[in-house]
């Protein structure tokens, strides 16, 4: 085995030595340290830490800061602002809808994001861009405690400054804070933050997650001498009078949708958000910020030189190639193919996957397709739903425990988190290669792992 190339980079031999052989692989889970929200957690976390370097560090942050300011140009620099051309590429043709939009947009509220990469031969390369409320993987920082507890060398005097991980959580909190704070009148006012949550069927879970983010906010606020209240219900149920937004007779300063199916967002919301009075991230325009094909797009801006030098050069460097599947000619490694062709005679070199999904949903890897599979799926994007074909970056392997307790080789997807200009750390998804099947997910079976920043 190479040592260097595993999950803890360098530092194999040491931490090695601290942990011994018979070290457990799978967090053994403590739920009197965990917020109420974790207790039924169903994805298995590695007991070990993936250590990366400053270098690896710099290079994420940049990734996660330049994408999402990359994606916002794209209305004007690819559409030149025209409502049609936007309205029939992401809206179906709907122009009221995209003017809607684009209104949305053009107010520049600051998000959250999430790069999904791996690293391969050619480095970090961005598999996709989550924007939203609802992105999964913050939780993750509440279990770097129990992680560390078990490493000596993550916990002595000596070492444990060298040794650092991003506190995900709290990063998101504070940053929600300081945008909703541009919406109360003062310092003295009560936040209020209604969770839209309309696809969450009532019960502790539900419960859990207002408190858990009413007790993270509480935490933060502390010093402040501010109050909060975090709340939900029906997203119908928000009323905006005379541009302000009441659930009932409280007045709501953000509104938040962490249930990705809550997309029926209410005129009265919408009033609220047009006159400045609510924080609300979660708008029409994220509908064309999430689309995949946008990927696809950069690409394109890049080779037009639309961006600076360095831009142009750090999207060609970390977008594998993508385009959205239909019959027609495009370039693929300096030459001319039919795109629909190409697929067909290179299927291990691709991957299909819808426009906007998400938790490796209607993502297929042509690797680990049969003949037949692949050419259904090729039929398949060829329909209403559009798709993207996107060249296949192939994970390094890495070495890690698997469930056997056995080190052998992983692949890795890394989810790199952006608030607004905050970077906000990273998190890792592995899954051993003998089980591969190309798509690397919690919900398909993928440990979850706390990532650290080491310095030698």
């Amino acid at each position: 085995m190479n040592t260097v190339n595993t999950i803890l980079s360098n530092k194999y031999n040491m931490f090695m030595k601290d942990a011994g052989a018979d070290f457990l692989p799978i967090l053994k889970i403590d739920t009197e340290e965990l917020p109420l929200i974790l207790k039924d957690f169903k994805y298995p976390v590695s007991a070990w830490p993936v250590l990366i370097s400053e270098n690896s560090v710099t290079k994420l942050k940049k990734l996660s800061e330049k994408l999402p300011e990359y994606l916002n140009k794209i209305p004007a620099l690819y559409f030149d602002n025209d409502l049609q051309k936007i309205a029939n590429y992401y809206y179906n043709g709907n122009e009221m809808l995209a003017q809607f939009a684009m209104i949305c947009h053009s107010k520049n509220i600051e998000t959250s994001c999430r790069l999904d990469l791996t690293y391969s031969d050619k480095s970090f390369q961005v598999l996709e861009v989550n924007i939203g409320s609802d992105l999964g993987g913050k939780e993750m920082a509440c279990f770097e405690p129990q992680v560390r507890k078990l490493h000596t060398s993550l916990t002595t005097a000596t070492s444990s400054q060298n040794y650092t991980s991003a506190n995900t959580g709290s990063l998101y909190v504070k940053f929600i804070i300081e945008q909703i704070s541009k919406y109360t009148r003062n310092s003295k006012e009560r936040m209020h933050v209604f969770l839209g949550m309309d696809n969450v069927p009532p019960g502790d879970f539900k419960n859990d997650t207002v408190q858990f983010l009413q007790e993270s906010m509480e935490a933060e606020l502390k010093d402040a001498g501010m109050k909060v209240r975090v709340v939900t219900g029906e997203m119908s149920a928000l009323k905006n009078v005379q541009g302000d937004l009441f659930l009932n007779d409280m007045p709501i300063h953000a509104v938040l949708v962490i249930d990705g199916g809550s997309r029926n967002i209410s005129e009265d919301v919408f009033r609220s958000f047009i006159a400045d009075k609510i924080y609300f991230p979660d708008h029409l325009a994220n509908e064309f910020l999430k689309d995949k094909r946008n990927l696809a797009l950069l690409i394109e801006l890049a080779q037009q030189k639309k961006f600076s030098e360095e831009d142009n050069q750090l999207i060609l460097n970390h977008i594998p190639w993508t385009q959205t599947i239909d019959d027609r000619t495009i370039m693929y490694k300096g030459e001319q193919y039919n795109l629909l062709e190409l697929l067909s005679a290179k299927k291990d070199e691709f991957v299909i996957k819808v426009a906007v999904g998400s938790q490796g949903q209607d993502v297929f890897v042509g690797k680990y397709c049969t003949e037949q599979e692949w050419e259904d799926k090729i039929s398949l994007a060829q329909g209403k739903t559009p798709f993207i074909a996107q060249e296949f970056s192939e994970s390094m392997d890495f070495w890690a425990p698997n469930s056997n307790n056995q080190w052998t080789p992983h692949k890795l997807i890394w989810g790199a988190f952006g608030f607004g200009k905050i970077y906000g750390g990273v998190w890792v998804r592995m899954s051993a290669s003998t089980n591969d099947a190309g798509v690397i997910n919690s919900a398909t079976g993928a440990v979850e792992a706390i990532v650290y920043e080491y310095k030698d």
